[in-house]
């Protein structure tokens, strides 16, 4: 398997992982901080494959992809902190 059918297959437990995550969080009652680390969990891991899948097509680093994942990572982190 290459390296692009394995970062979709990551993408897809990751999705699948998370679908369930939410399911059981409008059931149960998920502390706040075990949601905000899952969130950043999966918003690393589906910009970090696109930020991959990017470089591994044009061989070439997206700036515009790495500033918006640190932008949102960045406004993230602001509203856990100071939210």
């Amino acid at each position: 398997m290459d390296m692009q059918g394995k970062i979709q297959k990551v993408s897809l437990y990751v999705f699948t992982g998370y679908f369930l995550f939410v399911l059981v969080s409008a059931f149960l009652s998920v502390p706040s901080i075990v949601t905000d680390a899952v969130n950043i969990l999966v918003i690393m891991e589906l910009y970090g494959s696109r930020i991959i899948t990017h470089y591994m097509s044009s061989h070439k680093v997206s700036f515009l992809l790495v500033g918006l994942f640190l932008l949102y990572m960045g406004w993230y982190g602001y509203q856990i902190c100071f939210g």
